[in-house]
């Protein structure tokens, strides 16, 4: 019985295939695109790069653009169809991916989101069937391209096999030049040098989310505050425990010297999200110390960005925060993993600025590390010209990503 159910999903999986060919000879989507995102809705991140991603798709002409994914992601703003495969994705149903493909003929060209997420580390599972997803558009003559990526020190097998063989049409970017290197040595491939999608994204200061914190910002001024932002990543508290609860001293010296706090979450996933371990590093203020305090309410990637901007620095262990917040000018003092942020500030021509810090640091020696991020906040503005130089360089190659 299960032998005759694999032999029917393969006919049908090759029934797919022949009719979504067809379907794109006969030009069926020229003007349509699909947009494979990296991972499940809930990151700020990845709304900024889906939400880049329509905009620029939209400039190059495309009047029809999808996304593989179920609806509800409301922080994304620009989607005409949503393509649920998530069972293919993270179920490994053949019978959804057969589905995909067929749908594959009404699209001209496809992009995967690359992220942090095409080296395996998180989901490799999850990635390769993206990636073969990829490879089937590619197959059948679509234009497909993986966006903007980062790639580890100690990718997943599985995940680069599967890059290796991908199709040889399909074009893989890389979002900085350390990633760039580790996946031309991994895969063997050509590779684009691109940078970060993030970096495309435009503000808007008129989003009620913005309002509210901004609002929050200026009543801080008028009392002589300059506020900080300040993100905690839960991926960072699960390997180095402590990390958010050394927060408590930041936070504290950070008032005491006249700063006002603006938290930014970033993740909801999970039960532990980036909200709950900023309200944990908050629990023991007094009301008095609470009044210097706000936390962003959700927010689109705009609204978002149009916050930063306002920040006099940030503090962040999410590198989205830390672009969103540079590619409006603001200083972003960034806490590392996954070997993700050493490229991007390589690429900005930040490397030298001190402003990437190691986790455990944080959770061995909170005084020190402390002690450091208040001395860089303070001499952060004498960045500001190799801010603006760098921003302008990633904006350009971001908009690499899309060239054909």
């Amino acid at each position: 019985m299960t032998d005759m159910r694999e032999r029917l999903i393969g006919g049908a999986l090759v029934w797919a295939r022949l009719h979504a060919a067809r379907d794109l000879r006969n030009g069926k989507g020229a003007k349509a695109a699909l947009i494979i995102p990296p991972a499940a809705a809930g990151s700020v991140g990845d709304a900024a790069m889906i939400n880049a991603t329509c905009a620029a798709l939209r400039e190059r002409g495309f009047a029809h653009i999808a996304l593989a994914s179920p609806g509800g992601w409301e922080a994304l703003s620009d989607i005409d169809e949503w393509l649920d495969l998530n069972a293919w994705f993270f179920g490994q149903s053949r019978r959804v991916l057969a589905r995909g493909v067929r749908r594959l003929g009404a699209f001209s060209r496809s992009v995967l989101i690359g992220a942090d997420c095409i080296d395996g580390v998180y989901n490799p599972g999850s990635i390769t069937r993206r990636l073969t997803l990829l490879h089937e558009h590619a197959g059948i003559g679509g234009e497909t391209t993986v966006l903007g990526s980062s790639f580890g020190l100690h990718p997943d097998p599985v995940a680069v096999e599967r890059l290796r063989s991908l199709h040889r049409d399909i074009v893989i970017c890389a979002r900085d030049p350390v990633s760039y290197n580790r996946l031309a040595t991994a895969t063997g491939r050509p590779i684009r040098q691109t940078a970060d999608l993030a970096f495309l994204i435009k503000s808007d200061l008129g989003h009620d989310a913005a309002r509210v914190a901004l609002a929050f910002i200026e009543r801080q001024a008028k009392t002589g505050r300059r506020t900080i932002g300040l993100n905690i990543n839960f991926l960072i508290e699960a390997a180095h425990p402590g990390f958010a609860a050394a927060h408590r001293r930041l936070v504290d010296r950070l008032l005491a010297s006249e700063h006002a706090l603006l938290l930014v979450p970033h993740d909801n996933r999970g039960k532990t999200t980036d909200a709950s371990l900023l309200d944990m590093a908050i629990a023991h203020l007094t009301p008095a110390q609470r009044e210097h305090v706000a936390m962003l309410p959700p927010s689109p990637p705009c609204a978002t960005k149009a916050v930063l901007g306002r920040l006099d620095a940030i503090v962040t262990s999410r590198m989205h925060a830390a672009i969103l917040a540079l590619s409006t000018g603001t200083a972003a003092i960034s806490f590392v993993y996954q070997g993700k942020f050493e490229g991007l500030y390589r690429l900005l021509g930040l490397e030298n600025t001190g402003w990437l810090l190691d986790p455990a640091e944080l959770v061995h020696d909170s005084v020190a590390t402390t002690d450091r991020i208040c001395a860089l906040i303070a001499d952060a503005h004498q960045s500001d010209r190799i801010i603006a130089a760098g921003v302008a360089k990633a904006r350009a190659l971001a908009d690499d990503n899309f060239a054909s």
